[in-house]
């Protein structure tokens, strides 16, 4: 599970993630490609990411991004987890 996710909980909350291990392991993977880090560890991504939010400009675009991929997911994927 990608240990940096745990921070981005109120985030989470805000776009309307429900956190379970599996959304965690699937947010990774969109933030990572929103980023352009793919396969990256939690050391290279956290330091990149919280530096980015910093901005509110692209905070706000990187929410609207992380959404609209969250939203188009196949949704049966978390019945599983």
């Amino acid at each position: 599970m990608p240990c940096y996710t745990i921070n981005l909980d109120p985030l989470f909350e805000e776009i309307g993630v429900s956190i379970t291990k599996s959304a965690r392991v699937r947010l990774d993977q969109y933030i990572q490609e929103i980023l352009g880090t793919i396969d990256a560890d939690c050391d290279t991504v956290w330091p990149l990411l919280n530096n980015k939010l910093k901005n509110p400009q692209w905070a706000a675009e990187f929410k609207e991004q992380l959404k609209t991929k969250w939203a188009a997911r196949d949704w049966r994927e978390g019945l599983l987890s």
